[in-house]
């Protein structure tokens, strides 16, 4: 592959179309993102709390799933678990029916007191 070098307008412009093309498709199987979302109010909240302090909970730098409790389609979380992820295990305890959403956000809960909060 060439290398992609643009040195005249309408070069970047071509670029940056492509990379949009390219981010529009990654969108289309979800799957890989396991339907998750988040709202702007809940991901702009949970940035606050943590940039508010550590309160001696953790210090440096922590990684944090900020996710909404469902997911982001009107399908069966389980039905489509096992329609794309149909070997990974789910953990004991954790029940995915309805529209359940996979991602676990308890170590923001326990060290931000974060807790996404519905109507958001």
């Amino acid at each position: 592959m060439h290398p992609c070098l643009p040195d005249e307008p309408h070069g970047p412009s071509k670029v940056i179309s492509e990379l949009q093309a390219d981010t529009i498709l990654r969108l289309s199987p979800r799957s890989r993102d396991l339907w998750g979302y988040v709202e702007e109010d809940s991901a702009a909240e949970a940035f606050l709390i943590a940039i508010g302090g550590e309160d001696g909970r953790w210090s440096g730098h922590e990684a944090f799933f900020i996710t909404a409790p469902d997911i982001l389609f009107d399908e069966d979380t389980n039905d489509l678990k096992q329609q794309y992820w149909p070997n990974v295990p789910i953990r004991d305890g954790k029940d995915v029916r309805g529209r359940a959403g996979l991602f676990d956000c308890g170590k923001a809960e326990r060290l931000l007191g974060w807790v996404r909060k519905d109507g958001l």
